[in-house]
């Protein structure tokens, strides 16, 4: 095996090493750069119905030249490279070697494709494929490494309960597509109103549950809680485009912070029921603190 093979096969075993696709578009990069000098480069998935870009050197990619090549990666997967350059001697370089840096973007992308599935496996895993939230699992495999975090830096965990009111009723009344649709429209809503840091996760039939990370104290739960609760009952849902029939829902909202109202993820996930079930026998629109002296005398059941 020539030197120039051993190389490919040692870079290509370290891009086998690193968990996060950045970090292995980044180091393709790199070794372009290294041995052809080129001055950008993009990567493309193309898949059957869809188009990612999922790698970027520059965020104005304005240079004199470029040139491209396409890998298949399955039937239904191709990987599209598109390097750029500012000098025309490297834009000959390039072409002159194509077939080489071909063999060597075959092996790289191996290793960047079969990291791509492995994401896309954990997504169908994690992601509800309804409301885009994570399922239930997050907290069971995620959970209580983010609060441990937490913990060590002092800082509160907000937990907030999202149930929608009456939603059974949605399904009873008209589908479990409408059902869907109300599902949806609350995850939304709950995203463009709480930072890109905190957790969205779908819990069960008509309820989320949404993790505010690093909170300064309950005001600050409330206010989001408060703002959630009157933004969604505001929010349309079009049960029948052709007849321009819409729909109003509301939600209510039970409130548990951590460390505060438990340590354990099991513990502060029952408070934060127990607050919404309070906040529902209070009315539509409703929300509640957890308190422990205030909930000793409920029964779930």
């Amino acid at each position: 095996m020539s030197d120039i093979c051993e190389k490919i096969i040692k870079e290509d075993e370290k891009l086998k090493l690193l968990t996060n696709i950045d970090e292995i578009n980044r180091n393709i990069y790199k070794y372009l750069v290294s041995h052809y000098k080129i001055n950008g480069l993009e990567i493309v998935v193309k898949k059957k119905d869809d188009i990612e870009k999922v790698f970027s050197s520059d965020t104005n990619l304005d240079h004199e030249y470029e040139t491209s090549i396409e890998l298949i990666k399955s039937t239904q997967a191709k990987i599209h490279f598109k390097i750029f350059t500012d000098d025309f001697e490297v834009l000959q370089n390039i072409e002159m070697n194509k077939d080489h840096i071909h063999i060597i973007l075959e092996i790289f992308s191996q290793s960047l494709y079969n990291k791509l599935l492995e994401d896309s496996i954990s997504k169908l895993t994690l992601i509800d494929s309804v409301t885009g939230a994570y399922k239930r699992t997050f907290i069971d495999n995620y959970l209580s490494k983010i609060l441990d975090l937490e913990k060590r830096e002092n800082k509160k965990v907000a937990f907030l309960k999202v149930g929608i009111d009456k939603f059974r009723a949605v399904i009873d009344e008209f589908d479990y597509a409408t059902g869907d649709k109300v599902l949806k429209a609350l995850a939304d809503v709950i995203r463009e109103r709480i930072r890109s840091s905190d957790i969205l996760v779908k819990i069960d039939s008509g309820e989320f549950l949404v993790i505010l990370l690093n909170v300064t104290n309950t005001d600050n739960a409330v206010n989001i809680t408060e703002d959630l609760i009157e933004t969604f009952a505001k929010t349309s849902v079009t049960v029948n485009e052709e007849e321009g029939f819409v729909l109003y829902k509301t939600i209510s909202i039970g409130i548990s912070i951590f460390p505060e109202n438990g340590e354990l993820i099991d513990d502060i996930v029952k408070h934060t029921d127990i607050a919404l079930y309070e906040a529902r026998n209070l009315g539509r629109s409703q929300y509640f603190i957890y308190k422990d002296e205030e909930v000793n005398s409920i029964d779930l059941f």
